[in-house]
């Protein structure tokens, strides 16, 4: 006789507001003050937007415990970066117009890599990281694009967009991280910045904060 398990008990995954009222739950954790909590952070804008330079500069600040953008209170924390379209150069350049070469030590709680597998297989080895770096505050992917696994032909987009994200946001969530994605806007031109994202809704649904980065309309030097 084959053996059939048996259905999961649904009675047992549900709450009752009784047994909510009083439930002590941990605090949610801020990455940067008032902007970005625990979870996965959507940062879209277009090509060549500065993107990449506000994803290193959050990223300094979180695992220096200085202040991000000069202003906004960080929870600092070791800071894993994939920088998946760049070089080692380009980051070093970087922070070295950030930070300078000789005036500060640099932290040393800040892991680069320019390399790192796509899909399920990048998954599992952000799971090995947490495991191997529970003090990790957060994580940015640059871009989201070079991480993500291919999508399948007839895929249906949505199912794919949040199959992508989900997962990532449980990982952060559970260890009470930030993920900063870092992706593109469409061409398109829309009334709401958001519309802008590339993709489908299923994108924006499942994280827990978007930014959208783009320029003042009455002054190109300012960004909003």
């Amino acid at each position: 006789v084959p053996h059939i398990p048996l259905p999961t008990d649904w009675r047992t995954k549900g709450v009752t507001l009784a047994e909510l009222q009083h439930r002590e739950f941990p605090p949610e954790r801020w990455i940067i003050e008032n902007v970005f909590p625990e979870g996965a952070c959507l940062l879209a804008a277009k090509y060549k937007s500065k993107k990449s330079w506000i994803a290193l500069a959050l990223s300094l600040a979180v695992s220096m415990g200085t202040k991000a953008l000069g202003q906004l209170e960080v929870s600092p924390g070791r800071v894993l970066y994939l920088d998946l379209e760049g070089k080692q150069q380009r980051i070093q350049k970087r922070t070295r117009a950030m930070l300078g070469v000789r005036q500060i030590a640099w932290p040393g709680n800040f892991h680069i890599f320019t390399k790192w597998p796509q899909g399920d297989e990048g998954l599992a080895e952000l799971v090995h990281w947490f495991a191997s770096y529970p003090d990790t505050a957060l994580v940015v992917i640059d871009v989201l694009a070079s991480f993500r696994r291919t999508m399948q032909k007839h895929e249906e987009i949505y199912r794919y967009d949040r199959d992508t994200i989900d997962p990532l946001n449980a990982l952060f969530e559970q260890h009470h991280a930030g993920g900063l994605l870092v992706h593109h806007f469409n061409k398109g031109k829309h009334d709401d910045i958001m519309d802008s994202i590339t993709g489908s809704t299923g994108l924006p649904s499942a994280v827990n904060t978007m930014w959208g980065l783009t320029r003042d309309v009455n002054n190109s030097e300012i960004t909003i």
